[in-house]
């Protein structure tokens, strides 16, 4: 009591559910030009204001009920008259009311001027910029309507990847939009323009997704509408982008596009004159070609080479094309250099997400053979030294688990050999393996003397770190937190799912630097980190891995196979009463006791 008259000036309200909905609200504004000081209730939806009834502002949103649609062509008018509609209960109502004091009302509702007013000015800004930024959006979507975003590239861009590269990776030098009205003919003109390149002396080809799931590139119609041409990723009219590949004729350097130099009688030779390719026929077919280096283990991309679908594959070598491309990454050193009339094998890179996908082609086929069609991408290499001897050689060493003299009181090396999945590998193929099997390991080493550490935490009660997780990189302030001894307890090492679980410890023990070590103790166990802390044995254990013949693979240690990267705890076993190897003693097995007083810190 005596506390005034209010008036209700805003209704917030909430349109949905308890999980989702929407929030509007309605406000009472004063009247424009009413002497009386009337008022009217506006709506803000958003970026929607509009005017509204004192109805729809109160009586609307206070619980009730609203009409649905029914079908009442099939009563009498007599019977729609008495007839009461179905209904359904309001999902809109008012979630907050303010109210003001009805003295302080007018003063309150009234416009603030600002001009005068100093503290509006940053409201008055960035309602501007707002309104710029709308405008802006606005002009943007149109254009995006009108418009189709074209992304050229040119050989020498291709040059720039390696690897298995999809087309995502493409770096496009060149975005413009152009209207989609307009024809390809007018981007031929545009590369003409920004090339400096006669378009009779060049060819386009647009990205596409094939039915077989590649992404591969094909040639471009000469009179289609660009909006009629089916984007990267998406079907035509679709707001994606036009990926276009812009190839010159073989008479141009691939790398300046200039016009190559003539002979001494003035004439340039018949080999490299510029061919009109701007005129492609169905007996054409372009390849895109790289070369993987064994030696370097690296697979680079050469550019592309366009013959006629009868020729065999083998022609762009026989015509000293490929030497001429791989003169620049041996220059360079970032290939080894080809000799002279050297065996060659020829590969089809089908797919780059599966090595199954890696298919030998015969280069003495034709192209047609073979099954090759425009923008496919082929793989040349040396012919491997086992493959021109006709087998394959076996490497040497004997792995621990098969037990004998030769693991007996040698070094890391004699007791975990590598096998063959750790060699490096000599074709395409086994390099696309490679990187389907490449998997990232984090490895803690956790010596038998050092303090059990459940869920990463030492049980002597110091709170620490982590275990198996891995430190950052250390700054000059957090070195002396971290310490050099937590620092050098983990590497990281990069594994393949088929390595022998004795080559993955061999690798471990090499990259902590305790061969040595290693030669006093009687081996190593690896945990996966969840289970190190938890009831669960090892997953390799260098004393029994022989009992079934063979060590097993990454990939068959119980560990969540396919993961890009994983967390491992390598054990070193200090036993010197033990003999070695203990695969021959399986009466005889190492354990590791740790002991904890009554409040459960470790003692020893």
């Amino acid at each position: 009591p005596g506390s005034g008259k209010y008036l209700l000036h805003t209704v917030v309200v909430h349109s949905g559910g308890v999980s989702s909905g929407h929030y509007y609200a309605f406000a009472r504004t004063p009247t424009p030009g009413d002497p009386n000081g009337g008022t009217r209730w506006v709506k803000f939806d958003d970026e929607q204001v509009s005017l509204c009834s004192a109805y729809a502002a109160v009586e609307e949103n206070y619980g009730g009920e609203d009409p649905m649609i029914w079908d009442y062509f099939s009563l009498a008018p007599h019977e729609i008259a008495a007839a009461r509609g179905p209904t359904t209960k309001r999902v809109h109502n008012a979630y907050m009311l303010s109210y003001v004091k009805e003295d302080k009302f007018e003063e309150i509702i009234s416009a603030p001027n600002l001009e005068m007013e100093k503290q509006y000015r940053d409201l008055i800004e960035r309602c501007e910029r707002e309104a710029r930024l709308n405008e802006e959006r606005k002009k943007t979507k149109v254009e995006q309507m009108s418009t189709v975003e074209v992304q050229l590239l040119l050989e020498r861009d291709l040059t720039r990847l390696e690897g298995f590269w999809s087309h995502h990776e493409l770096p496009c030098t060149h975005r413009f939009r152009m209207p989609r009205d307009r024809t390809s003919e007018d981007l031929w003109r545009k590369a003409e323009e920004l090339f400096g390149v006669s378009y009779t002396n060049m060819a386009l080809f647009l990205l596409q997704l094939r039915k077989t799931d590649q992404t591969r590139f094909k040639i471009m119609p000469m009179q289609k509408a660009l909006g009629q041409l089916p984007t990267c990723g998406g079907p035509p009219h679709s707001p994606g982008q036009l990926v276009v590949l812009c190839v010159v004729s073989r008479g141009y350097c691939p790398q300046t596009l200039e016009l190559k130099a003539s002979s001494p009688d003035g004439k340039v030779p018949h080999e490299i004159f510029p061919h009109e390719i701007f005129r492609w026929s169905e007996e054409l077919c372009l390849l895109i070609v790289k070369y993987f280096c064994p030696t370097m283990q690296k697979l680079i991309t050469l550019g592309c080479y366009y013959t006629l679908q009868q020729d065999p594959i083998d022609i762009m070598v026989s015509q000293g094309w490929l030497a001429d491309r791989l003169k620049r990454f041996v220059d360079a050193k970032e290939v080894a250099p080809l000799a002279e009339g050297a065996a060659l094998m020829c590969w089809e890179e089908f797919n780059q997400r599966s090595p199954k996908d890696v298919v030998l082609r015969n280069p003495k086929e034709s192209v047609d053979k073979e099954g090759l069609y425009n923008g496919d991408i082929i793989v040349w290499q040396p012919l491997p030294p086992q493959a021109a001897a006709g087998d394959r050689p076996q490497r040497e060493g004997q792995d621990i688990a098969q037990g004998g003299d030769d693991a007996r009181g040698g070094g890391v090396e004699e007791a975990f050999p590598d096998d063959e999945a750790a060699a490096p590998p000599q074709t395409v193929k086994d390099f696309a393996m490679q990187i389907a099997n490449r998997v990232r390991v984090h490895v803690r080493i956790h010596r038998a003397e050092e303090p059990w550490a459940p869920e990463g935490l030492a049980a002597e009660g110091a709170l620490g770190r982590r275990a198996w997780m891995v430190p950052p990189s250390p700054t000059r302030e957090e070195a002396s937190e971290v310490g050099g001894s937590e620092a050098d307890s983990w590497r990281e090492i990069t594994a393949d799912w088929r390595w022998r679980s004795s080559t993955f410890a061999s690798r471990a023990i090499k990259a902590f630097g305790v061969e040595k070590e290693m030669e006093q103790r009687t081996g190593v166990w690896l945990f996966e980190h969840r289970s190190f802390y938890l009831d669960s044995p090892p997953c390799f254990r260098s004393e029994v891995s022989g009992s079934a013949g063979r060590c097993l693979l990454l990939s068959e240690l119980r560990l969540d196979f396919g993961r890009p990267e994983m967390h491992m705890v390598l054990v070193p076993m200090a036993s010197p009463g033990l003999p070695r190897p203990l695969s021959v003693q399986p009466q005889r097995r190492p354990v590791i006791v740790h002991f904890f007083d009554a409040s459960v810190h470790e003692v020893g």
